[in-house]
């Protein structure tokens, strides 16, 4: 499903735009509650776009991130989740940094260390095929965090580069 998306999505209007879960359960259940119908996606009125970061910093990453990744299998063009700084093994992976709040110390703490470091790989490669950015009806553009400091040129320069299908590879942690 993720690797048959271009890294710039082009949605039509309207879309709902979700922040940083940070791996909160509370939230994900509030948006879900709040901005689908009958808690069922196909009869939401608009497709969900996750702005990326998933995971880190709250008490259930991993099963944040099964959750939307899962929805995302289920109903592929009702649900959209762009990579965030966080969805990527340098900043989930990082113990020192994060301690036990990480997505890779939360996934060792669910199913052991070997186990959970062979989770914490996958979803990461998982997360790498997930798109950098969107635009929604050519107007809005949604990122993470903007665009990438190797972009030069004005803004439409970045933006045609982003569109044309030659942009980036996917990296495969």
């Amino acid at each position: 499903v993720l690797a048959r998306e271009p890294l710039m999505l082009s949605l039509p209007a309207p879309v709902t735009v979700i922040g940083n879960l940070h791996g909160d359960p509370h939230a994900l259940m509030f948006f879900l509650k709040n901005f689908t119908s009958f808690e069922m996606l196909a009869y939401t009125a608009s497709p969900l776009l996750f702005l990326g970061d998933l995971v880190d910093y709250g008490p259930a990453s991993v099963e944040v991130a099964a959750l939307v990744l899962a929805l995302k299998v289920l109903s592929p063009e009702r649900i959209f989740i762009l990579r965030g700084n966080h969805e990527s093994p340098e900043c989930n992976g990082s113990v020192a940094k994060h301690g036990s709040e990480c997505l890779r110390a939360q996934c060792q703490a669910r199913f052991g260390a070997a186990t959970g470091d062979r989770v914490h790989r996958t979803l990461n490669s998982t997360f790498a095929k997930l798109p950098l950015a969107a635009e929604i009806d050519k107007r809005i553009f949604c990122a993470h965090c903007g665009l990438p400091r190797p972009l030069t040129g004005d803004f439409a320069d970045c933006l045609r580069l982003l569109r044309s299908p030659e942009f980036g590879r996917r990296v495969d942690w």
